[in-house]
């Protein structure tokens, strides 16, 4: 998943030229059980559109495992951050309507 984060969308950020960092936490033994269909689906959304809507600066992808219960299980955290225009905290609550940008806003 990491792998094809980066060979998709560095070519991309480079055209634009904006970086792209990858923050992997994941121990290199690290086996995901989960819906990968949705997760990529998910992921690079959020990862286009961040590119999408940033013009100078950086976009950051973060990857991180946190033990709740025990050392078998844990919550896998992925955080999207960019440099881009962002939303103004009165549009907020909209984000997750369907079909709304920003600009349209």
């Amino acid at each position: 998943m990491v792998n094809a984060l980066d060979g998709i969308y560095r070519p991309l950020c480079d055209e634009k030229s904006i970086e792209l960092v990858i923050d992997n936490q994941l121990p290199q033994e690290t086996v995901l059980f989960t819906d990968q269909v949705r997760l990529n689906q998910i992921l690079f959304n959020l990862v286009s559109n961040a590119i999408k809507f940033t013009h100078k600066g950086e976009v950051k992808v973060s990857f991180l495992l946190s033990h709740q219960r025990s050392e078998e299980t844990a919550e896998l955290h992925i955080q999207v951050e960019d440099t881009g225009i962002g939303i103004r905290s009165n549009q907020l609550e909209q984000i997750f309507d369907p079909f709304v940008q920003s600009e349209s806003i």
